[in-house]
């Protein structure tokens, strides 16, 4: 019997892979020319092109493993983590590697606004299991309003417009 998977992004070809690795034969099923969904990355003319907008941090275990035991992770492209924000004419830039000292030194923000930052992080400490194991699952009884309307409401209106609502529209797929 042959299994198929619909799509060639990370999901359908780890799926794909633990399937042909248990036995099975498996037809993979892809609308584009090449594999990678939203993670495909290409080269146009000498520079990197992010052909969608995920990106995947080297906490995703599950899924680096699945790289690994498929002998591809010489296949990962090493993406820039900083972030611009702007406002003001002018771009505030974030290091995740260096969250706190770009945190306090920015001007994106007003000292009032960065004070509630730290909720933030309360909220990520609170839930810490769940987000850890990746079950998000057990979080959905928290999945009760929107984005905008939680993030007013923990860190004000200023932190929304300059930091949430930018953030979140550069994670969207048109």
């Amino acid at each position: 019997m042959t299994i198929a998977v619909v799509g060639s992004g990370p999901s359908g070809l780890a799926a794909a892979f633990r399937l042909q690795q248990a036995g099975h034969q498996v037809r993979l099923f892809e609308r584009d020319t090449a594999p990678g969904g939203k993670m495909r990355t290409t080269k146009v003319g000498g520079y990197l092109v992010e052909e969608g907008a995920s990106v995947m941090s080297r906490a995703y275990h599950a899924i680096l493993g699945v790289v690994a035991d498929a002998g591809l992770t010489n296949q990962l492209v090493e993406a820039n983590a900083v972030f611009g924000f702007p406002r003001d004419g002018a771009i505030h830039y974030f290091d995740p590697a260096r969250l706190l000292r770009d945190g306090a030194r920015t001007k994106l923000l007003s000292p009032a606004a960065k004070l509630r930052l730290p909720l933030v992080a309360a909220r990520c400490l609170q839930h810490r299991r769940a987000l850890s194991r990746g079950a998000l699952v057990d979080l959905a009884h928290l999945d009760d309003e929107s984005a905008k309307t939680y993030g007013v409401r923990l860190l004000g209106q200023e932190t929304y417009d300059y930091l949430i609502d930018p953030a979140l529209r550069g994670l969207e797929i048109g």
